[in-house]
């Protein structure tokens, strides 16, 4: 937005007291109505491009609601970004789908939530997570580090049906070949990759800690805090992610990685929780990005 706005993270909310929001300074010499029409013109007028947009498509709906549909590229996938603008309630949605099928689908992921405060202008924003479960393209890309790591040369197929008894989707390789590294071994060879490559540090009740350098990513916080938790027994790994969370309390998603055994192969999923969360991640991923001056 304009240079003379900042936000605050993980504040009061002004109009639900007891949850956190971002929340901007006064918006100078605009009213919320103002403001509502503005950012309505902004994505009409397709100012909001980043430069990985494919296509817009923009409608009206009964005068005060404006839903706007971004089309965006992110890993070789099509992705769709729904902004449902409310001017009666001075509100604005702006709903993220992680592919074009699933926005078919209507499952939003999660949801920025935007109030536009009148007396002095302001802007109130979290994000509204929902528990869903995902299997994509993203987990294709973790596992085929992963298996870059030691000798096996297979490919990773995501969105494949679980080959445990959920019948969901999940990334899934091929049965896998080494001459280092079977099924039985996998885990402690995890548990060293952990230690020896990532950084993790092993606490006394053998589950490991991770501190995980994102900003070469640029949408989420410079830092995403992990645990690791091994079960050789289920043949599993389960790694907690706390994502901007330092104190490691609220848990944001836990990504599963199953072992299969004969043959070998390797089945990765990510369980996201539901919640509200205001903190610098969701500033950085979904800020109200709109530049003011223009309205």
């Amino acid at each position: 937005m304009g240079s003379n706005l900042s936000f605050a993270s993980s504040v009061d909310s002004p109009t639900q007291p007891g949850s956190e929001c971002i929340l901007s300074t006064p918006l100078e010499g605009i009213t919320a109505t103002a403001f509502l029409e503005g950012v309505g013109r902004y994505l009409r007028d397709y100012t909001a491009a980043t430069g990985v947009e494919a296509c817009y498509d923009a409608t009206d709906r009964s005068g005060d609601e404006c839903v706007h549909h971004r089309y965006t590229v992110f890993m070789d996938e099509m992705h769709l970004c729904v902004f449902k603008i409310d001017k009666l309630h001075s509100q604005v949605k702006i709903e993220f789908f992680p592919a074009e099928a699933a926005g078919n689908n209507g499952i939003a992921p999660f949801t920025g939530c935007i109030n536009v405060l009148s007396d002095p202008t302001r802007i109130e924003f979290w994000c509204e997570y929902k528990k869903v479960r995902t299997g994509g393209k993203m987990l294709k890309a973790a596992l085929d580090d992963l298996l870059s790591r030691f000798d096996a040369t297979v490919g990773i197929e995501c969105k494949m049906l679980s080959l445990g008894p959920s019948s969901k989707l999940s990334a899934i390789s091929p049965p896998i070949i080494s001459e280092s590294v079977g099924s039985e071994s996998f885990l402690d060879w995890y548990r060293t990759a952990l230690i020896d490559e990532m950084g993790a540090v092993e606490l006394r009740d053998g589950s490991l800690v991770e501190e995980r350098d994102l900003s070469w990513f640029g949408l989420w916080g410079e830092t995403q805090y992990l645990k690791h938790i091994i079960d050789a027994e289920a043949f599993c790994a389960r790694c907690l992610e706390y994502m901007e969370d330092e104190t490691m309390t609220e848990i944001a998603s836990i990504v599963h990685l199953q072992v299969h055994r004969d043959p070998f192969r390797l089945e990765m999923w990510r369980e996201q929780f539901a919640g509200r969360r205001a903190g610098t991640q969701e500033l950085k991923i979904q800020r109200p990005d709109f530049e003011i001056e223009r309205f």
